[in-house]
């Protein structure tokens, strides 16, 4: 029987707490790696509440939120792998949107641990929006499954693009979640003429999975050209296009360039560990909450001691067999 492993887009904002730290030594020590190559400090990733700053317009604090943040989501997601490994437990095929997907590929073993944490602080470095432009950012929304995407960003919402779908449709089957990109004006414009509440305007992380980030991405490319990417030990399915599985190293480097200026699914992930026969997936670390959306097959979230001990619980169930190496 197949497991899944995914992991979430977007960042970890809200603090872990010390439990898994405290719980498992796989973890402290994994810790004490993360420490060392980020020179991030205990409390930034474990307990400091990055939400607060969400909302604000601080220009000094936008690149050591973005680092934090995306520093914390990897670092929680990489440890869980290790805790869940160290019962057994191992991904057939891994998948994940956005920052999830570089995730999933470092857990594939396409790019070291050490590499990722070095791209994640480089990235956090440059700038937001092109010099003497429109600053960018992202809005949130939950929005009918039935929703006129062009009312939202089409011809007549010039910037304002398509983003993510985030978590897909929700498990009622009315509503979904999805993700914006483009210039803050227009993103706050767009706000403004929408129902009242069903967007939320994001402007300290930056836009996102848009052409509007091809400044970004110029900067980006030639940084991931130095680094050494090798073929992932498991196919991680891609965010980007549909029915795609990665294998390779150059397709592994070429995602992660794509992922800066496209737009990403993670139904596209969904439907893909379903089509190559998942039976359980796992999502590890913060992001997506999984009871809100529908799956295609039995789905948990891990991101506490408890949740880890419910997913052994289910392995066990279902009659997974177990791989120690």
């Amino acid at each position: 029987m197949t497991i899944g492993f995914i992991i979430g887009g977007g960042v970890a904002l809200e603090p872990p707490g010390l439990a898994l730290y405290e719980r498992y030594p796989q973890m402290r020590d994994w810790t004490d790696q993360v420490v060392r190559w980020s020179g991030l400090t205990l409390e930034q990733l474990y307990t400091e509440d990055l939400s607060v700053q969400l909302y604000g317009d601080d220009d000094a604090a936008r690149p050591e939120l973005r680092h934090v943040a995306s520093a914390r989501q990897a670092m929680l997601a990489l440890g869980i792998a290790d805790v869940l490994a160290e019962q057994g437990i191992r991904p057939s095929l891994l998948g994940g949107s956005s920052l999830g997907w570089m995730i999933c590929a470092c857990l594939a073993g396409a790019i070291t641990r050490e590499d990722l944490f070095a791209m994640l602080e480089f990235n956090s470095r440059q700038p937001m929006s092109p010099p003497g432009e429109p600053g960018l950012g992202v809005a949130v929304a939950i929005i009918g499954v039935d929703a006129d995407l062009e009312w939202y960003c089409g011809p007549n919402r010039p910037g304002v693009h398509f983003a993510s779908d985030v978590g897909g449709v929700f498990a009622d089957g009315s509503y979904q979640m999805v993700m914006f990109s483009g210039r803050l004006d227009a993103l706050r414009q767009l706000a403004a003429e929408a129902p009242q509440g069903q967007l939320n305007v994001i402007s300290v992380l930056g836009g996102g999975h848009t052409p509007l980030q091809e400044y970004y991405a110029g900067a980006v490319r030639p940084y991931l050209a130095t680094i050494p990417f090798q073929d992932p030990k498991v196919p991680v399915v891609s965010a980007l296009a549909k029915g795609v599985a990665v294998t390779t190293a150059e397709g592994v480097r070429a995602e992660f360039a794509a992922n800066l200026t496209t737009p990403a699914y993670l139904n596209h992930v969904k439907q893909s560990l379903a089509e190559r026969g998942t039976e359980l997936a796992l999502l590890l670390g913060a992001g997506v909450p999984v009871p809100l959306f529908a799956w295609p097959y039995p789905t948990r979230g891990v991101s506490t001691p408890e949740e880890i001990e419910q997913a052994a619980a289910a392995v066990y169930d279902m009659g997974i067999e177990l791989t120690f190496n």
